[in-house]
């Protein structure tokens, strides 16, 4: 009786004779008011576990929510729906009082999300409900871009504007700075942080600066690095890149100039040839060399070394003897270029060089021979060059337009004999001429002063 009495907030008279007349009643209709009143639930404790505080945009599948609600005297049963906001993520069912779920890729936007796990209760245990904080963030890739992509070596400083761009998935748009640094080249004005701002295209973020470099030539490759720290707790994860700047050799010049415009076959090293090397931007050269061509053929190699930053370097060397073949070849100098300087061809420079003479020496062993023995006669001729050179042709033996014989000069050998046939000469005098044909180094030659006698 007291305890209803102190639920009620019913009071005066009423509450008076209600009273009265339930103590008249009997008993088992006192026991009848009992059986119907309110139940208290008892208290539960819910709480929610992640397998990780952090998730990737489009991998949430990879993320347990696992669930256990606790209570005193027994299990709980029924349901906990865990909800981000108003959207419900999953519900579990209990088995043992615990259960989990997984997340669905996509589920949730980049943002530091607060899952709330909520149990409904059952007939013995009042609801409860925890909550857990789960960073989801959007991977990013970044590009940087450079704009000259090239600069040349030992050029002036040369601006070059730095554009870095970031980009997420699902239309998320990075937001923050982006770490630019230059690597193993010379720089002023460096971009230090680049503020991302949106590009336009969904997803993108973009930021730019300039800076002034200089490459000096000391052979390492140089290249910016671009870092995008990112912010899991505000959505998005970091990435970097290197972007290596090409570096163009200094171009170059290279001219030719000969000495002389006519040379003769033999004598070549009468003729010098100068070349001129100048890179675009001057810097001091190591052992770099010129060749001067005819055609496929290496005349010779001028160093043009020298230990000056001037504007051009010049050396010379002489051609060597019989190097050309008589005519009008065209002569190049190049240089192959090195790890700093480009390489470079000059203008053709032709020169004529003309034919060398030659001498013919022209001996016979006898004056006189006798008629069907003339092939005891021995003719033998000495060819001389006017300058070095191998020889190559024939000499013919001749009196008149008649032929006795002829010698074929090769392989640079100069001399050589021959003998008439039997019967060649009828009986008399006869002038011997040896007649050499030239080839196309050499100009022809005769002699004309010997005199042979056939007698009966």
């Amino acid at each position: 009786m007291k305890r209803l009495i102190a639920s009620s907030s019913i009071a005066g008279a009423a509450t008076i004779m209600a009273a009265c007349a339930l103590s008249a009643a009997p008993a088992f209709a006192h026991s009848a008011l009992a059986a119907s009143s309110t139940t208290t639930q008892l208290p539960s404790a819910t709480t929610l576990s992640l397998s990780w505080p952090f998730a990737s945009y489009g991998d949430e599948q990879a993320e347990d929510l696992s669930v256990t609600v606790g209570g005193a005297g027994s299990t709980p049963t029924g349901t906990v729906t865990i909800t981000a906001g108003l959207t419900t993520v999953c519900t579990v069912s209990l088995t043992d009082g615990a259960g989990s779920c997984a997340l669905t890729a996509t589920e949730l936007d980049p943002a530091a999300v607060n899952l709330v796990a909520s149990y409904s209760g059952d007939a013995t245990f009042a609801p409860s409900a925890a909550a857990q904080v789960l960073y989801v963030s959007a991977p990013t890739t970044i590009k940087l871009s450079l704009s000259p992509a090239a600069v040349t070596v030992f050029a002036p400083a040369q601006s070059e504007q730095l554009t870095v761009t970031v980009a997420a998935p699902g239309g998320f748009t990075p937001g923050g700075t982006v770490l630019v640094e230059p690597n193993n080249i010379t720089s002023t004005g460096a971009c230090g942080q680049i503020n991302l701002a949106p590009s336009g295209v969904p997803g993108t973020a973009i930021g730019t600066c300039t800076v002034t470099v200089y490459e000096d030539g000391f052979g390492v490759k140089p290249y910016f690095y671009a870092q995008y720290a990112g912010d899991p707790y505000g959505g998005f994860g970091g990435s970097s890149v290197n972007t290596v700047l090409t570096v163009l050799k200094d171009p170059t010049t290279t001219t030719l100039r000969l000495s002389a415009p006519k040379i003769v076959y033999g004598h070549e090293q009468s003729e010098r040839a100068t070349v001129t090397l100048a890179p675009k931007y001057p810097a001091e050269l190591y052992l770099d060399d010129v060749t001067v061509w005819a055609g496929s053929k290496a005349l010779c190699v001028i160093n043009v070394s020298t230990a000056s930053t001037v504007a051009q370097h010049t050396a010379s060397c002489l051609l060597p003897a019989s190097a050309l073949a008589a005519g009008k070849p065209a002569l190049t100098a190049s240089f192959a270029g090195d790890s700093w300087l480009g390489s470079s061809s000059s203008a053709s420079a032709r020169v004529t060089v003309t034919k060398a003479a030659a001498k013919v020496a022209f001996k016979w062993a006898a004056s006189t021979v006798v008629y069907g023995h003339e092939k005891s006669e021995k003719f033998s001729v000495t060819v001389s060059p006017q300058y070095a050179g191998a020889l190559s042709g024939t000499v013919t033996i001749e009196t008149g337009r008649t032929v006795l014989c002829r010698i074929t000069l090769k392989n640079g050998k100069r001399t050589g004999t021959c003998s008439p046939s039997a019967k060649a000469l009828r009986a008399g005098r006869y002038t011997i001429t040896a007649v050499f044909s030239g080839n196309g180094d050499y100009s022809g030659a005769t002699y004309r002063k010997s005199y042979l006698t056939v007698k009966r």
